[in-house]
Formats: C-alpha cells, structure tokens, sequence
C-alpha cells in the first residue's frame, strides 16, 4: 500500500510540472536540483590547478578585450631583417673610444627602426669565410650580402675636418641595386643627435625592404656563380690544344739571319734545313736538324752543313684549337768552325689533310767561327708534313 501511494505521489508531482501548477514539494525538488549542481561546479573548480585557472582566467580577460571593441588591436610588427654592420672605418687620429661610440649608436638606431644587426664577432666571421676584407669597396660587400640573404650592409667611416667630427655612412642594400651615401660634421657634444639625425634621413624602413625581389638577386647570385664555376672547370679540365694527331712529322725550313759579329762587322746568313720530329707528347717534340747554310768567309762566301738537336713545346692559343706558339732550343756544331746555338719563338698553324706551316719570328742564334764569335737573329719559314697517326 504504501507504494503505491508513493508512485500516484510521483505521478501528480510529474503532472504538476508539466502543467505549471503550483506545487510545494515540485519548488523543493528544483532547489535541491540546483545545489546539487552548484556543489559538483565548486568541487570541480577546487580540483583544477592554479596554472590552468590562471589560463582560463587570461582567455576570459582578453576575449573580453576583443569584444569590447577593435581599436584596441595591436598592429603586427615585421619580422627583424639582418643588417652587416661594419666596424667604424676612422683616422688614425680619431680616438678609438669615438669609433666605438658611433657603432653603438647606430646598433641602437638600427633595432629601434626594426632592423637587427649582426653582432661584431659574426660579422667578422662572414667576412673571413667569404675572403672579403675589412677595407672592402661596397661592391664585394654588396655581392656579399645578396649572396648570404642579408638585408643590409651599413658601412661607417669617421674623420677630422676643422675642429668636427665627420661621419659618414655608406648604405648597400640586398633587395635594389646602388649604394647611398651620406656625411654629417658636428662637434663632439652634439655627435649622437646628428648621427640619429642622418641615419632617419638615409636609413630605409623595413617595410619598404622587398624580399621577393632580394631573394631573386641571390638566386641570381648563385647562379652566376654556377656558371662560373662550371666555365673555370670546363677550361681545367679541356682536352689540350693541340691534341697530339700523329707521333711523327717532317720539316722543311728556309731562313735568313743577319747581325753584327762581336768584333762590329755585319754579316748575312741564308740557310735551307729539314727536321725529322719526334712527338711522344701533345705539345712535346724532339727533332734533328739538318741543312746547308751560305755563310760569310775569308774569300767571299762559304757553304757548309750544319747539324743540331732541337727540343720544342707548343703552347697553346686560348680559345683557337689550330692555333699554337712554339718554342724552340737547338745545339749543334758547324763543321769546321764550332759550336753553334738557337733558340726561336714563332707562329704554328695546323692544317688539314696532316700538313702544318709556322713561322719562326724571334730567333736568336750564336755560333762560333775559327776567327769570332757570332750574333745573329734570323726568320724563317716552314712546311711541316705529319705521319704515323695516332688512334684517338
């Protein structure tokens, strides 16, 4: 019974609420729900901790800072460019201390106006591991900071001129071609205020820097680089010019020589010689010459037959693959006088169908006769026939 009398209790009491009506023990039940809730938010209040409540507490605060109104928004500040600041290039005259104050005044500029410069040790350290001095123009140093993505490259020098300080700032930047520079004077007291006064003036802001267009002077950069590397090692490593063709080759030769014999009397030589050449390198060859020379003798002229061993090296024209300079030694011996010496540099060209010509045009020669010792510089002209062709 008494159950039942329970249930048709929650019956009338689940109708009172659906209906709104009044009801003593309904009231009673929406406050316990309530305290019930109240007591499960305070304990779980309690067991968060102190951080997270701190957290929560800022969220709520600055939110509520953002709804009250946007005025109040901060505008986002540019992310920090890098500047080379170079040590303060001065007299000798100029104290040190002079130096290092226009560095530090110009550091503080720099990171008031946004920018950041590098410190003084860094700033060495990229100087020395891209060779570049000290005392460097501003165009390797501009080279520099477009190579390494740096936005600047600030140079400041400081002199004496009637009684005043001069400074001067030298400004390079990685994004534009050109260097700006500017020169103020001022006397000592007043050296800071006029340094703050030219680097406004001078000095870009680091909202005008145009990154994509400094990013596109690196890529520049390096690829010139590439390409010069790649032209300096397609020059190292290129085939020698002239390539050794044949391991053999003959000449023929006609010359004349003139000159003063030591003792001042002139004389002319005219001479026809042939030359067996051995080539066991590219530029290297090794040859015997042979030949009839009409000298000067006691009754009119003389005929002889001279004969000398010759080494020569080819060197090659830049760029001009048949082309070549040869430089030629020879001793011998001239029968019935004595011992004769030449050395000759010329002209060599290659021809095809395994024919070359040259031209002898510095030949100085020294042989000695029964009586003298002679001087003379002869020309000469000559047809090279090659055989014995090499397998390429």
């Amino acid at each position: 019974m008494k159950g039942a009398e329970e249930n048709k209790m929650r019956a009338r009491r689940s109708s009172a609420l659906r209906l709104g009506v009044d009801c003593p023990d309904c009231d009673r039940m929406r406050w316990s729900a309530l305290i019930r809730i109240a007591a499960f938010a305070c304990l779980v209040l309690a067991c968060v901790p102190p951080s997270v409540s701190a957290q929560i507490r800022t969220s709520f605060e600055e939110a509520d800072q953002l709804t009250q109104g946007g005025d109040e928004l901060s505008v986002p500040r540019p992310t920090r460019l890098e500047v080379l600041l170079l040590e303060t290039r001065r007299d000798p005259r100029i104290d040190p201390v002079v130096g290092n104050f226009i560095d530090a005044r110009v550091r503080f500029a720099l990171s008031e106006a946004g920018w950041e410069a590098l410190s003084k040790s860094d700033a060495r350290a990229l100087l020395r591991a891209d060779r570049v001095s000290d005392g460097a123009s501003m165009g390797p140093l501009r080279r520099l900071i477009v190579r390494e993505e740096i936005a600047l490259v600030i140079v400041p020098i400081v002199y004496a001129s009637q009684g005043k300080y001069v400074v001067e700032l030298w400004i390079a930047r990685g994004d534009v071609d050109g260097v700006v520079a500017a020169q103020v004077a001022s006397e000592a007291a007043t050296l800071g205020p006029a340094i703050d006064v030219l680097l406004e003036a001078k000095l870009p802001s680091v909202l005008e820097f145009d990154r994509q267009a400094a990013r596109n002077a690196a890529e520049q950069a390096e690829e010139d680089e590439r390409l010069l590397a790649d032209a300096y090692r397609s020059a190292r490593t290129r085939s020698a010019s002239p390539k050794r063709t044949h391991w053999a080759a003959i000449s023929l030769s006609a010359g004349s020589a003139i000159g003063p014999a030591i003792t001042r009397d002139r004389f002319s030589i005219h001479m026809l010689r042939t030359r067996l050449e051995l080539r066991p390198r590219d530029r290297l060859g090794l040859g015997l010459i042979m030949g009839y020379a009409n000298l000067p003798g006691q009754g009119g002229r003389a005929h002889n037959l001279p004969i000398l061993g010759e080494i020569n090296y080819r060197v090659p024209i830049a760029g001009v693959e048949r082309f070549s300079v040869p430089i030629r030694f020879a001793m011998g011996y001239l029968p019935f006088n004595g011992p004769i010496m030449r050395t000759s540099v010329g002209l060599h060209v290659d021809l095809p169908k395994d024919w070359e010509i040259g031209f002898d045009l510095l030949s100085p020669t020294v042989f000695r006769s029964p009586s003298r010792l002679h001087f003379a510089f002869d020309l000469a002209f000559e047809v090279t026939r090659r055989f014995g062709r090499v397998a390429p």
